[in-house]
């Protein structure tokens, strides 16, 4: 018999789970609450689905890979696609000298790869042991994009604080 074989063993998962994973799509989805909200429930809906065929075990793992699944869907619905010429000509988007939002903004321009580590790691307080497993790869490849994350993150970070400073 599965871990969900009843609804309200599924409604228990549910209410055990969903703040972390709505946090999770939040961030992920650059603070669009519709948007992560919309990602959650679809992971949700999808674990309903196909919980007969998932062991006991794997339901949480499933249910995060599934909402950072449905968040990377949403981002590319949700971000904007601009003609390369106008995107050398925009003006850098710090208009606010607030650090969260120049640290939000710098988040938004790293790969989806190193920007789900850094959520992960940094903001979720997830071991990289635990993000390979959740991700499904090596630790190395963890600690490697959250190197380049970091890295990149510094300079989009003192390039930004520069800007507010001029």
């Amino acid at each position: 018999m599965d871990a969900l074989s009843t609804l309200s063993d599924f409604e228990a998962f549910v209410r055990a789970h969903q703040a972390r994973a709505l946090r999770i799509g939040v961030r992920l989805a650059f603070g669009d609450a519709a948007a992560a909200q919309d990602a959650v429930q679809e992971a949700f809906l999808r674990l309903w689905r196909c919980r007969e065929q998932l062991e006991a075990s794997n339901l949480e793992a499933y249910l995060y890979r599934t909402v950072l699944s449905c968040a990377r869907d949403a981002n590319r619905r949700l971000r904007p696609t601009v003609p390369l010429d106008e995107k050398l000509a925009l003006s850098p988007r710090h208009e606010s000298p607030d650090t969260g939002l120049m640290v939000r903004d710098a988040l938004a321009q790293l790969p989806d790869d190193q920007r789900e580590v850094v959520i992960l790691s940094h903001y979720e307080g997830w071991t990289q042991a635990e993000i390979a497993e959740l991700l499904q790869i090596p630790p190395g490849t963890v600690a490697s994009r959250l190197h380049h994350a970091l890295r990149k993150l510094r300079v989009l970070l003192t390039d930004a604080e520069d800007q507010t400073h001029a």
